[in-house]
């Protein structure tokens, strides 16, 4: 596939489902014990190498997987674009409710199989098609087959990954600043990289634009 009208372009940033600790054990003690319980798998050596009490260490741990866990995260926005007939760039945001979200993304993604475009993305095989696929099964919705992954053999999986198809056989993974340092581009990072997004969200209480689905 050569045609690049023939792909859809997607990225997910992702935020934690509260915005500190003490949000989530007020709001979801559930939620908060199984963090607790993934706590307590840390050695007495680790915790005293961390020289940090419990609660700051269950802080930490909190802090380092809420956005990139489903079930500790949420989706906060899902950024599309496309390259249309004229070979203009077409680009547009899915904000505000999570389950909302994916319901239009999940038209989105279908119209694009029906059109017989390829998703594509940077490192979508490993982080964002798991995130949307875990999702839509929460709110039930019907994942497109374009974007399914599960019972799927690797060759049945059509979506070009920017990361694999960089990495060709090479051993090593290339962060998307790297690439783009590397290829004289500038960096869709420069703005807000992704350990930001959190707290943008949350303190900063940034919102964008929607995305209409008859754009796509």
């Amino acid at each position: 596939m050569n045609d690049i009208t023939k792909f859809l372009f997607f990225d997910i940033e992702t935020v934690g489902k509260y915005s500190t600790i003490d949000d989530l054990k007020k709001n979801d003690p559930k939620l908060y014990q199984l963090l607790y319980k993934k706590f307590l798998g840390k050695s007495e050596k680790e915790q005293k190498i961390d020289g940090k009490t419990e609660y700051e260490l269950i802080e930490d741990t909190y802090q380092s997987m809420r956005s990139i866990i489903p079930e500790y995260g949420k989706i906060a926005c899902i950024t599309f674009g496309y390259v249309d007939d004229n070979n203009n760039w077409m680009s547009s945001t899915l904000s505000g409710d999570e389950e909302d979200i994916l319901k239009k993304a999940q038209r989105i993604f279908q119209n694009a199989l029906e059109k017989n475009m390829m998703p594509c993305g940077y490192n979508i095989l490993v982080f964002d098609l798991p995130y949307i696929n875990k999702k839509m099964i929460k709110y039930g919705i019907r994942i497109p087959y374009n974007i399914l992954l599960f019972n799927k053999k690797p060759w049945e999986v059509k979506v070009l990954d920017l990361c694999e198809a960089w990495k060709t056989t090479g051993r090593y993974w290339s962060s998307l600043d790297e690439v783009t340092h590397e290829l004289g581009l500038k960096s869709p990072k420069n703005e807000l990289s992704g350990d930001k997004v959190h707290d943008t969200f949350w303190i900063e209480n940034t919102h964008v634009d929607h995305l209409s689905i008859d754009e796509m």
